[in-house]
């Protein structure tokens, strides 16, 4: 009597072990190079936290030869704000690009060299020359990650305040100018507030 040839239906026949993740996991990625913003996150997040601010934001550390500093970390206002890309920042150089002046490079070379101790950076005004010739005047916070060896990779925010700055001039230049004005007024003059209380006279 013939063996009979097993069908696919056949519970006895085995199948081949495949190897399966159990539901939700995936493969683990290789890290890119450089430092995340939070270890705990994805690389989509660390992204959308890094593009959907409204400052710039970067990732520095300081290397021994020219420009001095590199960058692994720069978002689309960083571009917007400076002009430069980070391959253009990294093969120019920060402060030789950003600050042309060299008494103020020298200033802001001893300053980053103070923060990278550990007195970070807090809401400072710089002014910077943008890649179109244009000053731009900047607030800049800066916080340590980590030290690695000789290299300190530093987290900064920047955020452009230049046209803030210009209307609070131009408010002050008014108000002078007004207050030129009204001095010079030929006959006595007062000025009421809603309670007709005098608040000023010439």
């Amino acid at each position: 009597m013939s063996k009979r040839p097993e069908s696919p239906s056949n519970p006895t026949r085995r199948k081949p072990a495949t190897s399966r993740r159990p539901p939700g996991k995936t493969k683990p990625r290789k890290a890119a190079p450089g430092l995340t913003l939070r270890p705990g996150n994805s690389d989509a997040v660390n992204e959308a936290i890094i593009n959907r601010g409204h400052d710039g934001v970067c990732v520095c550390h300081n290397i021994p030869d020219y420009p001095y500093v590199q960058f692994t970390v720069w978002n689309g206002q960083m571009e917007q704000i400076t002009g430069y890309a980070m391959a253009e920042i990294n093969r120019l150089g920060w402060y030789q690009t950003m600050y042309q002046d060299p008494r103020v490079q020298e200033k802001a070379i001893k300053r980053m060299a103070v923060m990278r101790e550990g007195d970070d950076i807090v809401s400072e005004e710089w002014t910077i020359t943008r890649k179109d010739g244009a000053q731009r005047v900047l607030t800049i916070s800066t916080s340590v990650l980590r030290k690695i060896g000789d290299k300190t990779h530093v987290l900064a925010f920047m955020r452009d305040i230049t046209t803030r700055r210009q209307m609070e001039n131009d408010l002050i230049v008014a108000r002078k100018d007004w207050e030129e004005i009204f001095e010079a007024i030929g006959h006595p003059t007062v000025i009421l507030d809603s309670n007709h209380l005098i608040q000023k006279a010439n």
